[in-house]
């Protein structure tokens, strides 16, 4: 969507504020208001005619200016434009700072990497290295395309003190790592997990902040652990997605197959988890839910797929694969739904021209910034 249509669009919805405003002004008063607000059409369309990117406070500092030069205006219409015209260059300023803060960050290239932070504080990144091995201590740990394993292992640790290493994905990323038990984890864009380098003897335990999907080596003797938030789940051997990622603050465990116990972090709650079913946590309160699992571990695959998700979720999504920031107009627009599946290759102009043909919104995209209008 070019800029004008941006512009014609924010200009109905200011005449709509107008319009709004001016309801319950009585009869007589009608007639001035009217006047005004024709004014304010052609005068705001005349600005920003002349608008350079993002210039909307210069633009609107200027109609204000003509504006206040008009005469014959009762005050009381007039206090009530100007609530309007105030309202309109706070939302725009806050929309100008929001773009310029975007765009000027930029995509830095460090935080586009996959780092592994070793017990030592020493942090290595994993892009782009293949066939490569890596020591902790006495521990050979093998990098190779998009996966770290440290289940070649063979030493059996003579220490006591469990020593962790912490895998961070970046937005727009993705990666897998094989744990020393043979548990293998995929972690989704933007996520974290924190692990030991070789499990105690009593228990495996790891921490999650973000997504991963879990494929958990069956040990009757040392269950499986995992710490996400307020949230912790434990299995014997299992398939599972978590997601700590929900813009709502819900956290999510979605079972595949075998059977996991599902808690919050005080083991006040507990639920029993068969496959096709999600464990749903917020604000200690813990349901369960009979899912279709595709819809949750699609990513693993390399697709998201969406059943009637808001557009604030999909957006949530979009941000930390593609490294995006959408901007929503108005809040309104945050819940439209959408239903689909789209491949995690695709371009963001792709996924958004897709979005469009079921929806009332429309996209722009400017640098790192997308507007939904």
């Amino acid at each position: 969507m070019e800029w004008e249509d941006i512009d014609r669009k924010a200009q109905r919805e200011l005449l709509q504020m107008i319009k709004e405003a001016t309801e319950d002004e009585e009869k007589e008063e009608m007639s001035e208001v009217e006047k005004h607000r024709l004014f304010f059409v052609d005068d705001l369309e005349n600005e920003w005619k002349k608008r350079r990117k993002y210039d909307y406070k210069k633009a609107f500092g200027k109609i204000r200016r003509a504006r206040y030069q008009r005469i014959g205006l009762r005050l009381g219409a007039a206090a009530c434009m100007l609530g309007v015209m105030l309202g309109s260059v706070w939302m725009l300023r806050v929309y100008n700072e929001d773009v310029e803060a975007h765009l000027t960050e930029g995509r830095r290239e460090d935080s586009l990497q996959v780092v592994l932070r070793m017990s030592d504080g020493k942090q290595v990144v994993l892009n782009g290295q293949d066939s490569v091995s890596l020591r902790e201590d006495t521990w050979k740990i093998q990098v190779n395309k998009g996966k770290v394993d440290y289940s070649t292992q063979q030493q059996v640790s003579m220490d006591k003190k469990v020593k962790y290493n912490v895998l961070s994905v970046p937005v727009g990323g993705g990666y897998q790592v094989i744990l020393a038990d043979g548990t293998c984890v995929h972690l989704n864009a933007g996520s974290e997990l924190k692990f030991p380098v070789t499990f105690s003897d009593s228990t495996r335990e790891v921490y999650l902040k973000g997504e991963a999907f879990f494929d958990v080596v069956k040990d009757t003797e040392h269950p499986f652990v995992v710490k996400v938030g307020s949230m912790s789940v434990k299995v014997l051997g299992t398939r599972f997605n978590i997601n700590a990622h929900r813009v709502d603050g819900v956290y999510e465990t979605t079972l595949v197959d075998g059977k996991v116990e599902v808690s919050d972090r005080a083991v006040t709650k507990r639920v029993i988890l068969f496959p096709n079913q999600q464990a749903r946590l917020k604000d200690g309160h813990l349901s369960v839910y009979d899912v279709d699992v595709s819809l949750y571990t699609s990513w693993v695959d390399g697709k998201f797929y969406f059943e009637k998700e808001s557009l604030q979720e999909i957006a949530a999504q979009l941000e930390r694969w593609y490294g995006m920031h959408f901007f929503f107009v108005s809040e309104k627009l945050k819940q439209e739904k959408f239903t689909g599946v789209v491949l995690k290759n695709y371009t963001i102009e792709q996924i958004l021209s897709i979005i469009e043909k079921t929806t009332n919104v429309k996209f722009s995209v400017e640098g790192q910034t997308v507007v939904v209008n």
